[in-house]
Order: C-alpha cells, then sequence, then structure tokens
C-alpha cells in the first residue's frame, strides 16, 4: 500500500544524489549564503528532518529553496531538497488521508505531488510566518479539498487543516497577486 509513496521517496533521493544535482547544489551555495553551511545536499535534508535545530534558520532555508524553485534557479535540486527536507510532515499527510483513498493510494500520493508542487510554485513567501507549516498544512488541505469536492461533500475545515462541519468555509488558495494582503498562517 505504501510503495508508491516509498518508491517517490527513493526517487527524491537518488535525484539530489547524482553528480549533476551536487553541481548545481554547489552554485547554488555561491549565490545563496544560506546554504553556504552545508557540504552537500544531504547535510541539507538531515538538517532540515533533525527535530532538533533553530526553527527561524531553518524557515529561512525552507524560504530560500522555495525561492529558488519559483524563481527556476537551481529547480531540480532546490525541489527535491524542499520534498526531503518535508518529507516527515508530507509523510504524515498521507498517513491521515490514505483512508480516504480506500484501494487507491497511488491517486492519492499523486494529489500529494500535485498539490505540493502546485504550492510551492504559488506561495508568496512575504504572507509567511511558517514556510514548513504553510506548506504541509495547506498541501493536505488542497488534497482533501479536491478529494471532498470529486465526491460533492462540503468544503468545510477548521483553520488546523482537519476537514470538519465547521463554518469556516475554505477553498484552495488562489494565487499570490490575487490575495495580497492576506496572511497565511501555519
Amino acid at each position: 500500500m505504501r510503495a508508491s509513496w516509498e518508491a517517490l521517496h527513493a526517487g527524491l533521493d537518488r535525484s539530489v544524489r547524482t553528480l549533476q544535482a551536487e553541481q548545481s547544489f554547489q552554485e547554488a551555495k555561491a549565490q545563496h549564503p544560506v546554504l553556504a553551511g552545508f557540504d552537500d545536499a544531504e547535510k541539507v535534508v538531515d538538517h532540515l528532518v533533525n527535530a532538533r535545530g533553530d526553527g527561524e534558520a531553518k524557515d529561512r532555508l525552507l524560504a530560500t529553496l522555495v525561492a529558488m524553485v519559483q524563481q527556476r534557479e537551481h529547480h531540480d535540486v532546490a525541489s527535491g531538497l524542499l520534498w526531503l527536507g518535508l518529507w516527515p510532515g508530507l509523510t504524515g499527510v498521507y498517513g491521515r488521508r490514505v483512508r480516504h483513498f480506500k484501494g487507491e493510494p497511488d491517486e492519492l500520493v499523486a494529489e500529494i505531488a500535485r498539490a505540493f508542487t502546485e504550492l510551492v510554485e504559488r506561495v508568496d513567501l512575504t504572507t509567511v510566518q511558517r514556510v514548513a507549516a504553510t506548506l504541509v498544512r495547506s498541501t493536505e488541505r488542497d488534497v482533501m479539498y479536491r478529494e471532498r469536492h470529486e465526491r460533492g461533500q462540503p468544503e468545510k475545515v477548521q483553520a488546523t487543516g482537519r476537514l470538519s462541519s465547521a463554518e469556516q468555509t475554505w477553498k484552495p488558495r488562489e494565487t499570490a497577486g490575487k490575495r495580497r494582503g492576506h496572511r497565511q498562517t501555519g
């Protein structure tokens, strides 16, 4: 059941270990001071998935990776590092939501990939307080919104991102330019 999720992780892990990815990372390191303290891409992933460490420094690192993806700057390595650095949180999303995709875990993997990728492309970093929380929680909301919408069920969520009969109606975030002034939380 988790085979496709684990295969995605293995593919991402391989993608940041290639010679091309290492060269791209070294170039990015020269351009972005926040990366300077890391010998290689693996060290970035280790730092991000470690529960210890300065949360604000991790947020700055994640924000840099998001900006690199949005600007198509070392896109592949930055995207892979985002995925792997947020893997524990995204695995939590997968684990909580797999029951909603009965018998179709591959569809859930595809939905998480779609939602996360679209979110990274459109997130407005000027309005985000916590990058990791925003990316993971908004990915989960987008996945569940789409799943609920396809089943024709209500589109309500609580601020926690869990579906319920809360009063607040939520729809997927629009492009950043349309929502200026709206503060995302997470």
